[in-house]
């Protein structure tokens, strides 16, 4: 089993060049079309700091810089997918 920490306890601004593994819970990542969509978002945001982005059957998991997760939720929500919660693992 993975340990995970919220989202609430990083603070973008302290330390915005850090990378982190995080995991976005995302809705309806069973259908195949949407995880289509997703991994498009994903590609075409730039977020993502290599291939290496783990479509789950929940949700989607990659590597990014600390900075840059409030603007992927953001990208998120702007297309229509729903985020039920952000986690880094640890």
């Amino acid at each position: 089993m993975n340990d995970v920490l919220l989202i609430y306890r990083i603070i973008p601004g302290e330390t915005p060049e850090k990378v982190r593994h995080m995991t976005f819970i995302l809705g309806d990542m069973h259908d195949i079309q949407f995880a289509d969509k997703v991994a498009d978002l994903i590609r075409e945001s730039g977020f993502a700091l290599d291939e290496n982005v783990i479509l789950k059957y929940n949700g989607v998991e990659m590597r990014m810089l600390e900075r840059d997760v409030p603007a992927m939720i953001r990208v998120f929500i702007s297309n229509d997918v729903d985020v039920y919660g952000v986690y880094q693992l640890y």
